[in-house]
């Protein structure tokens, strides 16, 4: 049987999370302009995604 893995992680933060965004950003997230999936985190004004294809599983 073959293992399944998520290929993308998604996340929305706010705007004034500077420290938190800087994280995301040092470890290859990438700021994306609209949410990917509609969630029920209205506040969240920014959203970063990155790709986990190459992560060595």
């Amino acid at each position: 049987m073959q293992k399944k893995y998520y290929d993308k992680c998604y996340l929305e933060t706010l705007s004034n999370m500077v420290a938190a965004q800087k994280f995301y950003e040092k470890y290859g997230f990438i700021k994306i302009d609209k949410p990917v999936v509609k969630t029920e985190h209205f506040a969240c004004d920014v959203r970063y995604i990155k790709e986990l294809n190459n992560i060595g599983y």
